[in-house]
């Protein structure tokens, strides 16, 4: 998906690195040459994206340039959660501290579902406002959480201190209550 959008954009340069073949019955994406080798290669990127890959792949050496990418740089890390690596299998190696979630341990399942929700970060980003006007985005955003709700969240949905939560999800049960009186959030 992401590699469709940012194509279609002329004002975005990117580089894809796939592990995987992911074009199904279309021809082949052109892919990256593997990771960047140094820090100041993954300095020339603005922001990184990762998806679910795992240590074998992200190695401690890449894990240690990335942290020092957005530790020692300012680089922007976006993290993509998954089913099969991330965040899970990174707990003990060396990008741990800069994944944004802890595992809260219980699984958070709702025969209601969970609603989704903009916090106040979050409705001061362009690129999470639905419709545009602020206003007609949070109904849009209550409307399609009414229609489509999260039925199941990861073990990996409490966010640490340091993290800006932009969306979070709230049992439906407790969607009408005011956003200061809303049960701990989860990101």
């Amino acid at each position: 998906y992401l590699v469709n959008l940012f194509d279609r954009d002329e004002r975005i340069e990117f580089a894809s690195v796939q592990f995987e073949p992911l074009n199904r019955g279309r021809s082949p994406t052109p892919q990256g040459r593997g990771f960047p080798q140094t820090l100041d290669d993954w300095s020339r990127y603005r922001a990184i994206i990762l998806g679910d890959l795992p240590p074998a792949i992200l190695d401690q050496g890449q894990q240690y340039l990335l942290e020092q990418y957005v530790s020692e740089r300012g680089g922007t890390l976006i993290i993509i959660a998954g089913d099969n690596a991330m965040p899970q299998a990174y707990v003990n190696q060396t990008l741990a501290p800069l994944i944004p979630v802890t595992a809260d341990n219980v699984r958070r399942t709702g025969r209601e579902g969970f609603g989704l929700f903009l916090t106040a970060q979050g409705r001061m980003l362009s690129a999470l406002q639905l419709e545009d006007d602020p206003l007609s985005s949070e109904r849009l955003w209550r409307e399609l959480t009414r229609r489509v709700p999260v039925f199941d969240l990861s073990a990996y949905c409490l966010p640490k201190p340091t993290s800006h939560v932009l969306i979070a999800a709230t049992p439906l049960a407790a969607a009408g209550q005011s956003q200061e009186r809303r049960p701990r959030e989860r990101a």
